[in-house]
């Protein structure tokens, strides 16, 4: 299918003096290891055989000067992607995300691919966003030193997640300017939002930390960072997962934060709102979502196999067993007590054990150097810590080029929405075109039931279950 480059609708207007145009793509290729949970999809279409040339004329026909991709097999990367993108002009970097022990397929990862006539490469860095180094260097000192401590029980997951994210410093050859263009790909599981938030804000911290290595201040440096972060725009109506008001709409705490460069424990995807950092034994939700969480660490299938039907079912059983708040606070209604995490992450190939993810340091006392950041919270308990973006000033092309951002950018027989964004530095960039999406789209903000004519993906034509998001930006010159 031939999609097309449509024109800014928010900010329509000629070249600025000076500016230099470049053309980014991001795009979650659906490695081969997952495809088999795209079941209704015909096994002739889902094979790697039948999807790789289709990937690659699709990539080569957007004649991006940046690509992004994500869930990347490494075997995929350097024997197929690799080579054939070198034939085209581009140079090529990866990083890996580690599967657990045990699990079926190969490993699979970020890249990150750039024309090697327009991109010199400076230097490059791929960063596991759940290192220990980086959470004491974000998070309050009182969180890290104690991730046992009932306001912090999110961090066992945090610390065993395998995302990360792939930087890569160039100089720009036709304006001789520093560019950072980041790949990335935060945590899939739904009943995790304040993983993928801390995730976010983490990415940000690690991006200031690789400019500030090179004696560059984050805020001036042009900065593309394209990935899959698996949260929505907005949410339209409730689900198992989330109360949305009539009339009303929720924003995901990942979007607000890389939006708007803060977000407050008052967000309901903050840990304080969430039951893996703190509960209260006398909320039935709260209890929903521990024994959902405690239920997916020990699951034998997959997540991405369990039918909405499911997953209502292990809500009701949650309401109804008896007992369940004193077996969960450790045989006490006392939400003070402190309890055991379960010491297992879900991953998208298996609900096995994490099995070498990397604890916060049992170090007591240390001083959070970034807590204050980039207008952070300066709190020494999580509870009421603000995350930030670490100075950074983010929008997302599609919503600087339009107002809004495109009902859906995935579409399975159980999922629509947006998770694929290419997030700009504001100040640097004026996005000229996006990459039109593949159905007919309202000019207002629409929900993704609102898009009747795209089936569900991977299929004979879309060779992924996720959509390409691309645009073309001008690089301004920015007054030092």
């Amino acid at each position: 299918m031939r999609r097309l480059w449509q024109p800014c609708s928010r900010r329509p207007g000629g070249v600025p003096a000076g500016a230099h145009k470049i053309r980014m793509v991001t795009y979650n290729i659906l490695a081969d290891k997952y495809s088999s949970f795209n079941a209704y999809c015909p096994p002739q279409f889902l094979a790697w055989q039948y999807r790789y040339p289709r990937l690659l004329a699709e990539l080569e026909a957007y004649a991006a000067d940046l690509l992004f991709l994500q869930e990347v097999e490494e075997s995929v990367f350097q024997e197929q992607l690799q080579p054939r993108l070198q034939q085209r002009g581009y140079s090529s970097l990866f990083h890996p995300r580690r599967s657990p022990q045990g699990s079926p397929g190969l490993d699979e990862g970020v890249s990150l691919h750039f024309r090697a006539s327009t991109f010199t490469r400076i230097d490059s860095l791929g960063v596991r966003l759940g290192d220990a180094d980086l959470t004491e260097a974000l998070l309050p000192a009182a969180c890290c030193s104690n991730p046992r401590h009932r306001h912090n029980r999110f961090l066992p997951t945090l610390a065993q997640r395998e995302e990360g994210c792939l930087m890569a410093l160039l100089r720009h050859e036709p304006s001789q300017r520093h560019l950072l263009a980041v790949s990335t790909h935060l945590f899939w599981n739904p009943l995790f939002p304040d993983v993928k938030l801390a995730q976010a804000a983490l990415l940000c911290s690690s991006i200031a930390r690789f400019l500030q290595q090179h004696r560059l201040a984050p805020g001036d440096v042009p900065l593309v960072v394209g990935g899959d972060f698996n949260s929505t725009w907005q949410k339209y109506s409730s689900d198992q997962w989330d109360q949305v008001p009539p009339g009303t709409t929720l924003q995901s705490g990942v979007y607000q934060l890389l939006q708007q460069g803060q977000l407050t424990p008052s967000h309901q995807d903050h840990p304080a709102r969430r039951t893996c950092c703190r509960c209260s034994s006398s909320s039935s939700s709260s209890v929903i979502r521990v024994q959902q969480q405690q239920q997916l660490a020990t699951q034998p299938l997959d997540w991405q196999q369990q039918s909405a039907a499911q997953l209502a079912e292990w809500q009701q059983q949650a309401v109804a067993q008896q007992g369940f708040a004193a077996q969960l606070w450790g045989g006490s209604t006392d939400s003070s007590i402190e309890i055991d995490t379960p010491q297992a992450s879900i991953d998208e190939d298996a609900a096995a054990a994490g099995s070498g993810g990397g604890r916060p340091s049992s170090r007591r006392g240390r001083r959070s150097r970034g807590s204050s950041q980039g207008g952070g919270s300066s709190s020494s308990t999580l509870v009421d810590y603000s995350f930030h973006t670490s100075g950074l000033q983010l929008d997302s092309s599609y919503h600087m080029a339009h107002g809004r951002e495109p009902p859906l950018t995935t579409r399975t027989n159980r999922f629509s929405g947006t998770l694929d964004y290419l997030w700009l530095s504001k100040q640097h960039w004026q996005v000229a075109k996006t990459l039109a999406m593949p159905y007919r789209e309202a000019q207002a903000a629409a929900p993704p039931e609102s898009v009747m004519d795209l089936p569900p993906c991977p299929n004979e034509v879309m060779p992924s279950d996720h959509l390409a998001v691309g645009c073309e930006a001008l690089l301004l010159q920015v007054a030092a």
